[in-house]
């Protein structure tokens, strides 16, 4: 399974959201709240791109928010949403990537390939099982990504932008004798 993610490219954020379809209100509320965490500040990568996808579609199945959100902290504490997100920077993600959510257990499973999904659905209790085709939406985002993205290391922060007109002030100096 060979990888598709290049990690020299990389998005501001006003542009990842542009490519996620958000507002910059809805994604501002997902970054403040916790449930997107993009390694560095302001810059999305391919992952992060495809954590936010995933998330978007997944979450009304996690319940109420407060639940969703503990539930969602869980899953990226216990590897759980890193190996989704690597599965689908796959090559074979881009011929089938599937999200299977367990609504009673909040358990998420990436699918590829039909024994994958043998193994996400089958279970000894009855259970609520919700099946999310990502394959074309995920390819599109990624596409629209890769297009867009910035290549190289991402420029240092600036700490404010010099105004166009400066104030002079005059100091007073004392005569000094020789």
């Amino acid at each position: 399974m060979s990888e598709r993610s290049d990690t020299s490219r990389w998005l501001s954020e006003d542009a990842a959201l542009g490519v996620l379809e958000l507002s910059r209100g809805a994604g501002r509320e997902l970054l403040n709240k916790g449930w997107l965490q993009p390694q560095q500040d302001g810059i999305f990568r391919e992952a992060e791109i495809v954590e936010a996808t995933i998330l978007k579609h997944i979450r009304p199945s996690l319940g109420r928010s407060s639940e969703a959100s503990n539930t969602w902290t869980a899953l990226r504490k216990d590897g759980t949403v890193g190996g989704i997100v690597q599965l689908a920077l796959s090559e074979d993600a881009a011929l089938r990537f599937e999200i299977v959510v367990d609504e009673l257990t909040r358990s998420l499973s990436g699918v590829v390939n039909d024994e994958q999904l043998v193994i996400a659905v089958r279970g000894p209790l009855r259970r609520r099982l919700v099946f999310i085709d990502l394959t074309e939406e995920l390819n599109a985002r990624l596409t629209a990504f890769c297009r867009r993205a910035n290549r190289g290391p991402v420029p240092a922060s600036r700490r404010g932008r010099p105004r166009k007109t400066a104030d002079v002030h005059a100091l007073p100096l004392r005569a000094t004798s020789s």
